[in-house]
């Protein structure tokens, strides 16, 4: 009897054994499917960090650019106060130039009538010499 409960016994053990195993191929299997899954959470974890650091790169350089359009935009608003500031400057002159060119058509005007009576006045008196020079000769 007792070699038979060992034998019983030796059966159980080797069908517990053999649970065993099967339990660990088992749990090694599971292990490898979540070392495999640990593995892809990685790769997309580095490509992740990959994707951040290049929009981080992207954000930086738009950063830059928005400040240079910044600049660029108060350099603009500074070129077009120079600019609105010359054009009144120009005004300004042109009105004075106006002004000056009335006061110089009416100084020529004056003048015309000026030369008028004196190339007048000169005619009479080159008619009076005349005049009195033939009449010496006459009288001569």
């Amino acid at each position: 009897m007792v070699a038979q409960e060992v034998k019983l016994l030796a059966e159980q053990t080797a069908k517990a054994t053999s649970e065993i195993g099967g339990q660990i191929r088992e749990v090694q299997e599971l292990t490898g499917n979540a070392v495999s899954s640990i593995t892809s959470i990685s790769d997309i974890v580095r490509t992740i960090n990959d994707s951040t650091s290049i929009i981080a790169h992207s954000v930086e350089q738009q950063g830059v650019a928005t400040l240079e359009i910044a600049k660029n935009a108060n350099e603009a608003a500074t070129g077009t106060t120079s600019v609105s500031s010359t054009i009144l400057a120009v005004s300004d002159a042109s009105r004075e130039t106006d002004r000056a060119s009335g006061l110089v058509l009416s100084f020529s005007d004056a003048m015309s009538g000026e030369a008028e009576q004196l190339r007048t006045a000169v005619e009479s008196f080159l008619h009076a010499i005349r005049d009195d020079t033939g009449e010496r000769r006459r009288a001569a």
